[in-house]
């Protein structure tokens, strides 16, 4: 498919009449059977889009299909391939969309989440891998950095949220030695 300029960068939309249209070099072949998978990567990004708009991300995946169509022209020509071929768009749509989803997936779990909700995420992880041996006040503070430069009375708005949001709980332990008070998952 010859295309007027030497760099072409076009992603075609629902409402064109041409699907052929890809990012290409002048005289560069698109695969007949790469079609489908662009009109099959279009109906999935839709789908996604619409599920994301309730949290008004829909946008982030609005070229995601031009992305990959341009992966997969680096993919043909470092292959020294004289078209776009179906494994090419396969691998390319299959790796924007696995990093999309997953910068998506971040996006989610920390949009609009305050400083302390993000330390109270970061400590109770570190309570969980504790197992039921619990993390210490002392080993939090030595192993958490982020709960170490905060003030005694934001180290205790954090401890509050994780007695109510996480269900952590404060235990004495007993072993050879002295006592220890400890924070313990549930």
């Amino acid at each position: 498919m010859p295309v007027p300029s030497p760099w072409l960068c076009a992603a075609t939309t629902r409402t064109s009449t041409s699907t052929a249209a890809i990012l290409v070099l002048k005289g560069f072949e698109v695969s007949p059977s790469c079609q489908s998978i662009l009109r099959d990567m279009e109906d999935e990004i839709l789908d996604q889009q619409n599920e994301l708009d309730k949290y008004g991300m829909s946008e982030l995946l609005g070229r995601s299909r031009e992305i990959a169509m341009r992966v997969a022209l680096i993919i043909a020509l470092s292959e020294e391939s004289a078209s776009v071929r179906r494994k090419h768009l396969v691998w390319a749509k299959e790796y924007v969309f696995h990093y999309h989803l997953e910068m998506i997936e971040a996006l989610k779990e920390n949009l609009g989440k305050t400083a302390d909700e993000q330390i109270a995420d970061a400590v109770f992880s570190l309570i969980k891998k504790s197992g039921k041996r619990g993390a210490t006040l002392r080993e939090i503070v030595h192993k958490c950095r982020p709960f170490r430069t905060l003030n005694s009375k934001a180290r205790e708005e954090v401890i509050n949220r994780l007695k109510t949001d996480f269900g952590v709980k404060i235990a004495e332990m007993r072993s050879t030695g002295r006592k220890r008070v400890a924070f313990v998952a549930p």
